[in-house]
């Protein structure tokens, strides 16, 4: 977080190590069974780091005080049980004040088939789902991913799904296809795989 303090996951709370007082403190979700209370923390602002518990609630803690906010909930509908690489990689964007979560994570997870985003309102808790045609014209074709990442300069997401590199630019809420790559991504053995990152020089790295 900003105060340069680490939290960690857990299958059993929330744990925040202080790295001054060196310390750890223990914080527990306010669903789940006592054997089942795991806590995904997947971004820090300046004052507050979100997290997901028991995949269907997104919270917030206050770095200073701890105290702790309920933003929204999911059901089974949503598809994002699950998806670990999916809730790890939920994007907060301070701009229009929501939550972007890859949806629909597909095939052996026991989501259903499609894909896209659900944008999470953080001020209503209000949800949106934002889905792309099938670039490969493929009937039934699987579009779940499992991995994105933002990029601040072009204010998009980039997402690693089946289909190949996609990109979801969020002023106009839209998804393109990234074609530069089609025969790689068009190859009978690929296979998409939960990485994605920016380097440095705002290049993109797409794990396979």
């Amino acid at each position: 977080d900003s105060l340069h303090n680490i939290w960690i996951e857990s299958n059993n709370g929330l744990v925040r190590y202080d790295i001054r007082a060196d310390t750890f403190a223990h914080f527990f979700p306010a669903i789940g069974s006592p054997l089942d209370r795991w806590v995904y923390p997947f971004w820090a602002t300046s004052k507050e780091v979100y997290c997901f518990e028991h995949d269907s609630v997104i919270a917030s803690y206050d770095i200073h005080t701890f105290a702790r906010r309920r933003l929204a909930g999911f059901t089974p509908s949503d598809s994002i049980s699950g998806s670990g690489g999916a809730l790890y990689s939920a994007v907060v964007d301070l701009k229009t004040n929501s939550i972007w979560v890859l949806r629909g994570h597909g095939g052996s997870y026991g989501g259903p088939p499609g894909g896209g985003l659900i944008q999470v309102s953080l001020t209503t808790g209000k949800k949106q789902y934002f889905t792309w045609s099938c670039f490969k014209k493929i009937p039934g074709h699987n579009h779940a991913a499992e991995g994105m990442t933002y990029d601040r300069k072009r204010n998009c997401l980039w997402i690693n799904s089946w289909e190949g590199l996609m990109q979801f630019t969020l002023d106009d809420n839209q998804f393109h296809y990234i074609g530069a790559l089609n025969p790689f991504f068009a190859d009978k053995d690929y296979g998409h795989w939960v990485g994605i990152s920016l380097d440095q020089k705002d290049r993109v790295w797409v794990a396979t």
